[in-house]
């Protein structure tokens, strides 16, 4: 049985871990009786199965006795080395099997890594490619990292490919550790490793993992500001207090440069802070104190991420070799643009609809206007479509959007750009072609990876569902669910798809981890899992 966290004891923490869970439930099984949701055609009479097959195991599975014995039997020394052997292994087989599904790569990772291999050639950038970083600042950072790539590749004499793929697999690894070592004094050890199994299994064995982008960078860091933000309510030490909560919030800035997306977690640890403070006690001048703490924390978390935000951006723009001249801030849209683009849809290349993804006609709209002109252009973009589609429709549009963000546990792989139907191997020999039927949609074996996935995933958000709204919510859990809360709110309002929900999955898994326990102690009439 792992350590009992503080309850949540206020009426507003409670209600939002419910809001979370609610939300989770319904997305996990609308998305399993409509499988053409996303990208794939997943088969909702093999997801089904394998949903209650996974639940059921969740809920009633058991170590066997004799098992749980011999771990225990190992002593302090499994205790410690489990949770980082896992980290490592796991890392290790994750990045030899994106090493084989290596492919070739199109849209914006492609286009970056061109505009890097031209800088790091010694040649200037052509117009366009300005005009592109004009319009996403946000990918001058990735334009860096993969300045990086090439140099270490020149050094080792590989790939930028090979390179980025291995710094993926480093990136796991951390990530796979903050998680079991976030979760195992919480929950116990073995809760902590099918965790990080589970991670793996959804992140580590993607397609993702092979492509230089944003997404695994991003990821140690969204699950470290998580880990960091809650040990800085926990202790009460105060200079511990503060280093965590800086640490927390510089995560988050370093996160929010490599992707914009993790923004979402700067608002989650501040709102975490604040509920948890106006939590009810008998005490009034205690609550006082704790309020006072929280909004000095607050602010301060604030000063951090600013601060290092900027920094960080400064050093993204010096170190990836551009003419920061060049780079027009007018240019970049608006927010009231991206709200505008977030409400658009269209067909994707399955058959189905695509909502709030790229659109080369929006992007075309703006093209040489002023700012007042493109959020201009972006209102009455808005206003057509809720004209069109009134109140009802709307709030329908939002539900399937956020289906769709949410219900697809491939996160969306070879969707960007022409990926589905230009990919093919870089390597050759048996172990790739046995990868390329697993991994790859035109692949043999792929529609059952997929639905093995996507069942595992779908679960996962079940199970997380559930644990929220019926296990006994505690104070980590409350951080977990506004992140949750973010990251839905963030991929519904402004262009987003499943991948945009890639970085957060870890995160998912660690509350559900947090609250399955509960669930099932619950279910057996106890207060813990035994």
């Amino acid at each position: 049985m792992g350590v009992r966290g503080v309850s949540l004891a206020g009426p507003v923490a409670r209600g939002l871990v419910l809001l979370a869970g609610g939300a989770l439930v319904a997305v996990s099984i609308t998305a399993a009786v409509h499988p053409h949701m996303g990208l794939l055609s997943f088969r909702a009479l093999v997801v089904v199965p394998l949903m209650a097959v996974i639940v059921v195991v969740a809920l009633w599975g058991r170590v066997p006795a004799a098992v749980g014995r011999r771990l225990a039997d190992r002593g302090r020394w499994l205790d410690a080395g489990v949770v980082p052997g896992v980290a490592v292994l796991g890392a290790a087989a994750s990045t030899v099997a994106a090493r084989l599904i290596a492919y070739g790569y199109g849209w914006d990772a492609h286009t970056l890594m061109q505009f890097a291999r031209r800088l790091h050639g010694g040649f200037v950038l052509e117009p366009y490619a300005y005009d592109y970083l004009s319009l996403y600042p946000n990918t001058i950072a990735m334009l860096a990292i993969d300045r990086g790539y090439l140099a270490l590749g020149d050094v080792f004499g590989v790939t930028p490919q090979t390179v980025a793929i291995a710094v993926n697999g480093l990136c796991l690894g951390v990530t796979l550790w903050i998680v079991g070592r976030f979760l195992r004094p919480r929950v116990g050890l073995r809760w902590a490793v099918l965790a990080q199994l589970v991670v793996i299994a959804l992140v580590g064995l993607s397609p993702w993992m092979s492509v230089p982008y944003t997404d695994v960078p991003a990821m140690p860091f969204v699950v470290g500001a998580v880990a960091l933000g809650v040990r800085a309510v926990d202790v009460e030490v105060p200079w511990r207090r503060i280093l965590f909560w800086s640490g927390a919030a510089l995560s988050v800035a370093v996160a929010y440069i490599i992707k914009s997306t993790p923004a979402v977690l700067l608002v989650a640890l501040v709102l975490f802070a604040l509920v948890v403070a106006l939590e009810p006690t008998r005490d009034r001048p205690s609550r006082r104190r704790r309020l006072v703490r929280a909004v000095v924390a607050s602010l301060g978390a604030g000063a951090v991420f600013a601060v290092g935000s900027a920094g960080l951006t400064s050093l993204a723009t010096a170190t990836s070799g551009i003419d920061a001249s060049q780079v027009r801030p007018d240019v970049t849209p608006p927010v009231m643009w991206w709200l505008a683009n977030g409400m658009n849809s269209k067909p994707n290349p399955r058959g189905g609809t695509s909502y709030g993804t790229y659109d080369r006609a929006m992007v075309e709209g703006i093209s040489g206007r002023t700012p007042e002109e493109a959020t201009a252009y972006a209102r009455s973009f808005i206003h057509d479509r809720w004209e069109g589609r009134g109140a009802v429709g709307t709030a329908q549009f939002y539900g399937a959007k956020t289906v769709w963000n949410w219900g697809d546990g491939m996160f969306w792989a070879w969707g960007e750009g022409g990926d589905l139907l230009i990919s093919s191997p870089r390597l050759s020999g048996p172990a790739v072609d046995v990868m390329w039927s697993v991994d790859n949609p035109s692949g043999a074996a792929y529609p059952a990876r997929a639905d093995l996935t996507q069942a595992l995933w779908l679960s996962v958000l079940l199970l997380t569902g559930l644990g929220a709204l019926l296990g006994r919510p505690r104070r980590e859990v409350l951080l977990l669910a506004l992140v949750l809360l973010g990251a839905a709110g963030f991929t519904l309002l402004f262009q987003g798809r499943s991948r945009y929900i890639f970085v957060f999955a870890p995160v998912v898994v660690m509350m559900c981890a947090l609250t399955l326990p509960s669930l099932r102690g619950r279910r057996n009439g106890s207060g813990a899992d035994h």
